[in-house]
């Protein structure tokens, strides 16, 4: 799962955050070329979201530069999100009228992401999605988990922290089944999708990026490769 495919996304940032959509109560930025990204878990206890607006194909290699500031923090990126109906995440009705961030209670950002609105049951669960951990507070390890139902599918202990301050190149790839994360040239996780949990394996949707707890983060150099028959 190393390189090739169709250079599709190549984001320097040139034009500030047109290309992503910021969802939750912290500070998201562009400074000097780079994605910055801040969160207090002093304030509401949510993290916070920065979603690609396009579609990532069903099969691709996302990779970026992060440079961690904070010594703690949680980071994740989230990926394949659709609505159960093939819905977009961003469009009005998944975006705007299903736990829209304004209204967001304690952990409610993590719930929208991993199972029903807790206030609405009856509205059942709304949005399918991966996502996956590399840097966890004090916690070194790599969590990889399907939603709806925070399906931890495998966790893998990792031998170091990221150590605050150097940066790490993040190497995302999917292809069918098969997720690989790659974190500084590290094997962080290498893990197949049997489809056996929520209707089999999700394809095409978005990616986004969440950090909580008190984290404060940079990413740059984004780009995502088409894998389609690779």
């Amino acid at each position: 799962m190393g390189g090739g495919g169709k250079l599709v996304h190549s984001e320097d940032f040139a034009d500030g955050l047109a290309n992503w959509q910021s969802e939750g109560p912290y500070l998201v930025e562009v400074t000097n070329g780079r994605l910055h990204v801040k969160t207090d878990w002093g304030g509401p206890k949510v993290g916070q979201y920065v979603w690609f607006r396009e579609d990532l194909p069903a099969d691709f290699r996302a990779e970026y530069d992060f440079t961690p500031v904070s010594e703690s923090g949680f980071f994740l990126i989230f990926f394949c999100a659709k609505g159960v109906n093939g819905e977009d995440i961003l469009g009005e009705e998944l975006f705007e009228n299903y736990m829209p961030h304004g209204s967001w209670a304690d952990y409610d950002d993590f719930d929208k992401y991993t199972g029903p609105d807790p206030s609405d049951r009856r509205n059942g669960q709304r949005i399918n999605c991966y996502h996956i951990s590399y840097r966890r507070n004090e916690n070194a390890n790599c969590n990889f988990r399907k939603n709806i139902g925070k399906n931890l599918l495998v966790s893998r202990e990792i031998d170091a922290l990221l150590p605050a301050g150097e940066t790490a190149h993040v190497v995302l790839t999917k292809q069918a089944g098969r997720i690989r994360l790659e974190v500084g040239g590290r094997t962080f996780m290498d893990h197949t999708d049997d489809g056996a949990l929520n209707g089999g394996v999700y394809g095409e949707g978005k990616l986004g990026l969440r950090q909580v707890y008190d984290s404060e983060g940079y990413y740059e150099n984004f780009k995502v490769h088409d894998l389609t028959g690779a």
